[in-house]
């Protein structure tokens, strides 16, 4: 007897990444070069996928979200470093950095029979952009930004020195870790 498949089996998007952003100076700060095509050979075929991708600055240890997009008619190449992309959010965002590194995340649609989900690319996008502006409430995304009257200390929207062996334990039974 064939197995029914599960109807609410997820599907999962793969992270690529993080890739350094070549950036070179520009008449107010640092800019994203012209010349992405080493960029691109970098990626390799990720450049061709579609899903969500994450431009971020990498300072020190850790890692800011600057903005948060998606690719779900184009490829990653035709879509993440377009005009209105380096003009509206990553030239204003790198004008605050003096010092870091530009990195861009690809969250990879999962490959397979079919056509591109289009809408579940866009629920990707809008979690991926809510995470992100928790992280940074200065991200460049205007659209998709929901305001939040609440939060959990130390495990949802908390603030740093808020983590206790109750919120660890509470973010591990939820899979928040």
């Amino acid at each position: 007897m064939a197995q029914k498949k599960n109807q609410f089996e997820m599907k999962a998007f793969k992270v690529h990444g993080p890739f350094k952003v070549p950036l070179e100076p520009g008449k107010h700060g640092k800019m994203v070069a012209r010349d992405l095509s080493g960029f691109w050979t970098g990626v390799g075929d990720v450049r061709t996928m579609r899903g969500v991708y994450v431009f971020a600055m990498r300072a020190g240890r850790g890692y800011t979200p600057l903005y948060v997009g998606k690719a779900a008619k184009q490829s990653f190449e035709d879509e993440a470093f377009t005009h209105h992309k380096l003009a509206d959010h990553y030239g204003p965002s790198l004008l605050d950095y003096k010092k870091g590194s530009a990195v861009m995340f690809f969250i990879v649609h999962p490959s397979g029979r079919g056509a591109i989900n289009k809408k579940l690319i866009d629920q990707v996008e809008t979690f991926m952009i809510d995470a992100a502006s928790a992280k940074n409430p200065s991200l460049s995304n205007v659209r998709k930004r929901q305001v939040h009257e609440w939060r959990v200390c130390g495990v949802v929207r908390g603030g740093r020195g808020e983590a206790t062996w109750s919120t660890g334990s509470l973010k591990k039974a939820i899979g928040l870790l």
